[in-house]
């Protein structure tokens, strides 16, 4: 009766293997078989026939590294080439692991991501918030850099204003009015799913969506979603100078490629085997706000910045905005305006230059010279785990905080 059970079980087990093969065992006979539906060429089912069932044991395997499955010879080598990746004869705009400006987009809206896979490259195309464009310098989408598009909406007065083209009725703008009597104008959309109000021109409602990273502790860059064993999705976190603040996206890796956090950029898995070692710290929620609207922000003292408060299901969101250059926040009109006085650190000399009232050493000020003498000022936040060192003037690991 014993071995009667033990049978029993076996075969369930056979299978139960033979159900998730790649292959089909039964059609296909003994030995190491391709995946008809691997277009990489990677991956084969190892068929063995068990005479004493006259059933298949079916076991799926991956070749190594950069070898590919040769069905011919039933073996994994390296010179075997891949018909799927002899079909396609379209010339690739990628050359390399990475992001590379979208050639067929004009006013900077959009990116491709390279990955190569198994000597071809997968290219997506993506697309950047609204209000930013893409910097191939830094390969992030920036609101900060210069690309020409054109808006119908004009500043005439101070204050913030709904764009009526914008169909979700997130999106408004902001206008400051500066020195010599001019406007500087700034694109803004309300966090996640709430709503810009045209009657108060102030508030933002309802909804909110959290990324899979908080940009807030990671700063700008790609970072990997922790919570994905696969190593797959990964949050973009673009920061936005006018705002002082963060937009997130959460992003999935294409094809086969896997998230490598060590280069934040997704690539082939035969070169980064996925294991989730990092740990992220989980910001204090906010308790300075007490109802919808704009408050001065207490932690700095120098009006560059003010925090925009939006209560949602009861609880309230607290967003750090960062008023456009040579100009300061206000709390009696909730605006940042030039002739305000308040006293804060200016660039005198193009670079990057510590920040001295952060006490973690993480944050650092960039002088950009324009061509009318003056500076654009901008502030950064090293990534985790790394400080700025004043001396190099660069994010490192192996300075000493002090």
């Amino acid at each position: 009766m014993g071995k009667q059970v033990i049978i029993v079980v076996f075969m369930l087990s056979v299978c139960a293997w033979q159900a998730h093969a790649l292959a089909n065992c039964t059609a296909t006979g003994n030995g190491r078989h391709p995946d008809p539906a691997d277009s990489t060429c990677k991956n084969y089912t190892l068929c063995t026939y068990i005479s004493s069932n006259n059933t298949y044991a079916a076991y799926t395997y991956v070749c190594p590294t950069t070898s590919l499955f040769d069905p011919t010879v039933s073996l994994c080598t390296t010179t075997y080439t891949c018909p799927a990746n002899t079909t396609n004869t379209t010339t690739s705009v990628c050359t390399d692991d990475g992001y590379i400006p979208d050639p067929n987009a004009s006013n900077c809206s959009s990116y491709i991501e390279c990955v190569n896979i198994n000597g071809t490259f997968i290219e997506t195309p993506l697309s950047c918030p609204p209000s930013t464009f893409y910097n191939p310098n830094s390969t992030f989408c920036e609101a900060t850099y210069n690309c020409t598009i054109s808006t119908p909406f004009s500043c005439t007065t101070v204050g913030r204003f709904a764009d009526t083209t914008d169909t979700t009725c997130q999106n408004y703008f902001y206008c400051v009015l500066l020195a010599d009597g001019t406007f500087t104008q700034y694109n803004y959309t309300c966090p996640s799913t709430s709503l810009f109000n045209p009657n108060s021109r102030v508030l933002c409602g309802v909804g909110w969506v959290h990324a899979a990273v908080d940009c807030r502790v990671t700063g700008a860059g790609r970072f990997a979603d922790l919570a994905d064993e696969k190593c797959k999705n990964y949050t973009l976190c673009i920061y936005v100078k006018a705002t002082d603040s963060y937009l997130a996206y959460n992003t999935v890796c294409p094809s086969i490629s896997v998230f490598n956090p060590l280069i934040s950029k997704c690539t082939s898995p035969t070169n980064y085997v996925c294991n989730i070692t990092v740990s992220m710290p989980k910001p204090s929620p906010s308790t300075i706000c007490i109802s919808d609207g704009y408050i001065a922000d207490p932690e700095p003292t120098n009006c560059a910045t003010y925090i925009q408060c939006v209560k949602i299901r009861g609880v309230f969101t607290q967003l750090r905005h960062r008023c456009p250059e040579y100009t300061y926040y206000n709390p009696n009109t909730t605006l940042c305006e030039s002739n305000y006085t308040c006293t804060d650190f200016s660039c005198v000399a193009p670079g990057r230059v510590a920040d001295k009232a952060d006490f973690t050493c993480r944050k650092y000020y960039y002088c950009v010279q324009l061509f009318n003498g003056t500076f654009a000022q901008f502030k950064y936040t090293c990534p985790a785990d790394s400080v700025f060192n004043p001396i190099t003037r660069l994010c490192t690991t192996h300075y000493s905080c002090s």
